[in-house]
């Protein structure tokens, strides 16, 4: 009798294991890859997409938030994460079959064929059996379909073809993610992942014209939306063989993406940052300060107050000198007295280097 298991990113899972893209985005080893924000816009999902305005139908190209301007910009985003492998978003990616199948052979020449890469396709004209056997030469090692019940013989052309197949959709209309299932099951090996219902800014007004409101304590799952999925999951482990990953919204920040961001400053960290257990970068900084101030101010720590030189940072492009958080907590007394403005911060280890916190001393 199969089981209903919780896996270590707290989400659950029927069957023996959870597919490959999946246990590495929980572990945060995989790059997104964000293809394009060009969409067929299908009316089936039009009503829920999640993508913000400066992303939907947008011509642009991002690994993880890092706007690709060229094929360094990729590679260097994998080796800052230590990805293992990239997930292949949009918009609809294959709109743009030839940037796909262009990341496809520069990842996989680059890294390796165990660099595991997985991609996202939606409703469209085209889906073929062509386009289908070209993914697969090129490397491709999992395809997820999110598909209105017109189109699902499209997963079976792409098995056929050789890839690795599933469905991902959110936890939305109960008739039709049985009906879902019970097509999978006659596929061997296909699997399906679920996804929360996540209410947003960008479909927040459409998802409330239809009833949808926010579940209590979370910021983004949609009431009603989990337990939908405990009952498909029920239903399924009695019924069929499909392997079903139920991937709540909690997932994607509190393990995800916080796990990415721990992979990412981990190898990036500079001497005098310390990374916390959200994956943060925490420094002290004195910042709003000219080049000569700068140099005036690593001179002073440096020679009046014997700080190592591994210990500070002189960080031009933000006007500001870093240094290790607990040395300038023990010198900021100071450092006020000659009217510089001191604190401590928080940094996503991210491209931009969003600023989370600061805290003034």
């Amino acid at each position: 009798m199969r089981e209903i298991k919780t896996t270590e990113g707290n989400s659950l899972l029927v069957g023996k294991e959870l597919p490959l893209g999946c246990q590495l985005c929980i572990k945060g080893a995989k790059m997104v890859l964000f293809i394009t924000g060009r969409c067929f816009n299908p009316s089936f999902c039009n009503f829920y997409c999640p993508l913000s305005e400066n992303r939907k139908d947008k011509p642009i190209t991002l690994a993880n938030d890092r706007l690709v301007l060229n094929d360094d910009d990729v590679i260097q985003e994998v080796r800052r994460m230590n990805a293992l492998g990239a997930g292949f978003t949009g918009g609809e990616p294959l709109i743009r079959k030839d940037l796909v199948l262009h990341y496809l052979s520069l990842l996989k020449n680059e890294f390796g064929s165990e660099f595991h890469v997985h991609l996202y396709t939606s409703a469209g004209p085209h889906l073929k059996a062509s386009l289908f056997k070209e993914l697969k030469e090129a490397g491709l090692d999992e395809i997820r379909f999110h598909l209105p019940e017109t189109m699902w013989k499209n997963i079976q052309v792409a098995r056929e073809m050789g890839l690795r197949v599933g469905a991902e959709v959110p936890a939305i209309r109960e008739e039709y993610l049985k009906k879902l299932i019970l097509f999978l099951d006659k596929i061997d090996g296909a699997f399906l992942n679920i996804n929360e219902l996540e209410i947003c800014e960008p479909n927040a007004s459409s998802l409330k014209k239809r009833g949808f409101v926010l579940k209590d304590d979370s910021i983004a799952g949609a009431a009603g939306s989990e337990e939908l999925v405990l009952r498909i999951l029920e239903w399924a482990r009695l019924n069929t063989g499909v392997i079903i990953h139920y991937c709540p919204s909690a997932l994607k920040d509190s393990v995800q993406f916080k796990n990415r961001m721990l992979r990412t400053a981990k190898i990036i960290r500079k001497p005098h940052e310390t990374v916390t257990t959200d994956g943060l970068l925490y420094f002290g900084l004195i910042e709003d300060v000219s080049s000569a101030e700068m140099d005036e101010i690593i001179r002073l720590l440096q020679e009046e107050y014997q700080v190592p030189d591994d210990l500070i940072f002189k960080n031009e492009n933000k006007s500001r000198v870093e240094v290790a958080w607990e040395v300038l907590t023990e010198l900021a007394e100071d450092l006020k007295k000659l009217n510089f403005k001191c604190g401590l911060v928080e940094e996503l280890p991210n491209n931009n280097r969003q600023r989370i916190s600061f805290s003034p001393l």
